[in-house]
């Protein structure tokens, strides 16, 4: 099975910060993923084997919206990682502490608007 990569090609084009982050989030909301470090393994383990750290996963449903979101990534100044094909969707990590903390902060207020718009 081969593995497609998908290089970066945000050299050209740039967003405003605040366009670029409103994109991100949409992406987001609609279908992003994240992953937190957990201390308490890399305090269990070691940093050497329990290496997975703070990511933010945005799926992209074609190439022209991936090149967006790498576009709005750059914009933001934050590194533009490999981006990778998962069955039909591209995915497109964005590595970093502070970044994925602030969409900690978006899933949890969304989730907060929801459970209050949330008939009972």
């Amino acid at each position: 099975m081969t593995t497609h990569y998908f290089q970066p090609r945000v050299y050209m084009k740039k967003m405003s910060k605040p366009l670029a982050f409103k994109f991100l989030k949409e992406i987001f909301l609609r279908n992003g993923n994240l992953r937190i470090k957990d201390e308490v393994k890399v305090a269990k383990f070691g940093s050497q084997k329990h290496k997975k750290g703070y990511e933010v996963r945005l799926l992209a449903k074609d190439e022209q919206e991936l090149e967006h979101i790498q576009i709005a990534i750059s914009s933001l100044d934050l590194y533009v990682a490999k981006s990778y094909l998962k069955g039909k969707q591209f995915v497109q990590p964005i590595y970093g502490k502070e970044i994925t903390k602030k969409f900690e902060e978006i899933k949890t207020s969304e989730a907060s608007k929801n459970k209050l718009n949330t008939p009972v």
